[in-house]
């Protein structure tokens, strides 16, 4: 879990974050380990549209992401 920072113009970056992942690790003969974890990633955000003089508006979405991952532990 976490919380970003306003970094860009335009979009508020600032929001909660949230990461649970759940995963395998099998080792190798003591010299290492194989990993697999799969995972969901959601992010609540403002995003402002803004054409000046014609158009403007502020928003609340949500960034959802699914990660799968596979990695070698030296």
């Amino acid at each position: 879990m976490g919380y970003t920072l306003d970094l860009s113009d335009g979009i508020t970056g600032n929001g909660f974050f949230a990461s649970p992942t759940v995963g395998l690790r099998y080792a190798l003969n003591g010299h290492g380990a194989l990993r697999f974890d799969i995972g969901y990633a959601v992010q609540r955000t403002g995003i402002e549209i803004y054409i000046p003089g014609i158009y403007y508006d502020t928003q609340q979405i949500s960034l959802n992401s699914l990660a799968l991952r596979l990695g070698y532990e030296f």
